[in-house]
């Protein structure tokens, strides 16, 4: 860290300053908003699960009432004075470990001066306790369909999680893109500027040879010609370099470079993998991100296959129910007399749909998705293997086109020099070495974007083996919003 500090007062200061692909993937991860926003995109798709755990709180309730006035039902009987005054009060929960609920409740009456049928008033203070519990025996037994949101949650929570990690790591091969992309096109205009500076020396020695008699009207004006498309060639290729350096500037922060030859690449920049394709096969079927993901899915859908089962059983029930209360003409004896009245009701309530036809069809749909989702899997494991297979004989081929291409340079090189050398003996046009040095110069630009698309194939089959995902630095990233609570 140090170091891409040193490099960033090397900037400011106007000097140029080699940044190497280390310091730039340090720099973009620390500063770039698209970092926070993935965090928060994260953050909040968890909060959001997580909201699911509400199942297990207690809840509380309360009710209260007052009523002035009482009526005797069937009379005309009526008194403005009779007040009632109710309180209910109490909690419930769910055990989900038994798909148990229970709940606890206290009903309070408070009733004075009510009107009788006989006549007279008089004041009625009651007090129920209760305590009861219902207990799932057929469907949702042992709490089966009330477990059902907290497993999506859990399982959605570790599809978020690997989402949050691939997210990432997409942003970092995308950071080795762009950066290898900014070296191809760096190094273009250096192989385009020598190419220039050549052109200018030919045109010099035509231009001169000319003046002298020695040379024809033709090649001066060939050269010249030359001059003219190796400048265009060198005006396109730095126009490309500020392109792709601009893009490589706004990840480290416009605030640090203004000078788009402030920061130059590194020169030589080696991928290396060191999975074999059999490894490489094997960590895609067992252990990659994407291996994870699809067997989730499975379990999520094998999950809902079995709630929508359990929803065709009968729903049966045992319910027990326990009451200690009183009820007296004299508010002091409430407390005393408490319990006094205590029914004890055990129940079984039962319910069910003759045919059922919603629950079963839901169920038998559940069954054929998971079918789908499984075969779906060993298609897209099918893909991912052929896409494995695919770039390391890609990465084979180019290996043999950049040793055959090295060759060529030689070839070319040497040819250059014959068709210049025939030319000064005056034995070949000047059109001949044009055409030589303008294969040479193609030759060269062909090496280097086999060896920028080799990298590039290389990024591309590290992020799809989750090898970022180890790299120090993002994978701090990764664990330090894994590990907030």
């Amino acid at each position: 860290m140090k170091k891409t500090i040193l490099t960033l007062s090397l900037i400011c200061l106007g000097f140029a300053q080699t940044l190497p692909l280390d310091d730039y993937i340090v720099l973009s991860l620390t500063k770039h908003p698209l970092i926070g926003k993935t965090q928060a995109d994260y953050m909040s798709q968890l909060r959001s699960l997580e909201t699911i755990n509400g199942i297990n709180d207690w809840n509380l309730f309360l009710n209260t009432s007052y009523t002035n006035g009482y009526a005797v039902q069937g009379t005309t009987i009526y008194s403005s004075d009779a007040e009632i005054y109710q309180f209910n009060v109490g909690a419930t929960s769910l055990m989900l470990d038994s798909g148990t609920r229970v709940k606890i409740a206290s009903d309070t009456m408070l009733m004075r001066k009510i009107p009788s049928f006989l006549g007279g008033a008089s004041n009625v203070y009651a007090t129920n306790i209760n305590f009861s519990i219902s207990q799932p025996i057929l469907k949702n037994a042992f709490g089966k369909l009330d477990k059902y949101p907290l497993t999506m949650a859990k399982y959605n929570k570790a599809l978020v999680e690997l989402k949050y990690a691939e997210d990432l790591e997409d942003f970092y091969k995308a950071l080795v893109d762009d950066y290898l992309a900014w070296q191809l096109a760096y190094t273009t205009v250096k192989i385009s500027e020598e190419q220039l500076e050549k052109a200018k020396e030919q045109v010099d020695l035509i231009t001169q040879q000319y003046n002298k008699g020695a040379s024809e009207k033709l090649d001066l004006v060939q050269a010249k010609q030359n001059l003219k498309a190796k400048s265009v060639q060198s005006i396109a290729a730095k126009q490309d370099l500020k392109n792709k350096y601009i893009k490589v500037a706004s990840r480290i922060g416009d605030s640090v470079v203004t000078d788009f030859s402030s920061i130059i690449p590194q020169k030589s920049l080696v991928l290396n993998l060191n999975n074999t394709r059999k490894e490489s096969i094997e960590f895609i079927k067992t252990n990659s991100s994407m291996s994870k993901a699809l067997k989730i899915q499975e379990k999520i859908q094998k999950e809902t296959m079995d709630y929508k089962k359990d929803l065709t059983q009968p729903s049966a029930e045992l319910f027990l129910s326990k009451t200690f209360g009183t009820a007296t003409n004299k508010i002091g004896d409430i407390v005393p007399n408490l319990g006094n009245q205590a029914p004890l009701t055990i129940g079984l309530k039962m319910e069910t749909s003759l045919e059922n036809t919603i629950s079963k069809k839901e169920s038998e749909a559940a069954e054929f998705a998971l079918e789908k989702i499984k075969k779906q899997n060993e298609e897209t494991f099918k893909m991912s293997i052929d896409g494995i297979t695919t770039l390391f004989e890609n990465i084979k081929d180019i290996d043999l086109m950049i040793n055959e291409n090295k060759d060529l340079i030689s070839l070319a090189i040497e040819h250059t020099d014959l068709e210049e050398k025939r030319f000064k003996q005056g034995r070949s046009s000047l059109y001949f070495v044009i055409a030589a040095q303008d294969q040479l110069l193609n030759i060269k630009l062909q090496l280097e974007t086999l060896k920028t698309t080799k990298a590039m194939l290389l990024n591309q089959l590290s992020s799809q083996l989750d090898q970022y995902q180890k790299m120090p630095l993002l994978k701090s990233i990764i664990n330090a919003n894994k590990g907030e609570k």
